[in-house]
């Protein structure tokens, strides 16, 4: 399977996890990007994201936007790799809440189940639209 990997850096936990290594170990072909470019992309994916079979997202709530938009454009599911401060979204929906069970799942699973993507001011959003005080308070708590 070709992954699209997409890691958010600035997310909670996310020096605290490896996931393309644990992605590669199980099976899967990783291409790598930032959070960045995955925001970009969302508009207009370059054409050599057109094989890939499913985007990744390594990040906290706020990463899931661009790439829950990204992986509506391409047409594939996506998969979370808890990597934020809350991860209200993984928790929420029952996902596992660790990097390795969550890239095994991800990896392989294949039960998908839709979700909502809105958009603020052409933002788009999965389960929390916010201006960055949620972590700050989640961490604080």
């Amino acid at each position: 399977m070709h992954v699209l990997l997409v890691r958010n850096h600035k997310s909670g936990s996310a020096d605290q996890v490896d996931p393309a290594a644990l992605l590669v170990r199980h099976g899967c072909v990783v291409t790598d990007a930032e959070i960045a470019q995955a925001a970009r992309w969302s508009d207009s994916p370059p054409g050599s994201l057109h094989d890939v079979d499913r985007v990744i997202v390594a990040g906290g709530d706020g990463s899931l936007g661009p790439c829950a938009a990204l992986a509506a454009r391409l047409e594939v599911p996506i998969g979370v790799v808890p990597a934020g401060t809350a991860n209200d979204f993984v928790r929420a929906t029952g996902l596992p809440d660790d990097a390795d069970r969550a890239c095994l799942l991800a990896a392989t699973g294949d039960r998908t189940r839709p979700i909502d993507l809105g958009r603020v001011d052409e933002v788009p959003f999965v389960n929390v639209a916010s201006i960055g005080l949620a972590p700050k308070a989640a961490a604080a708590a």
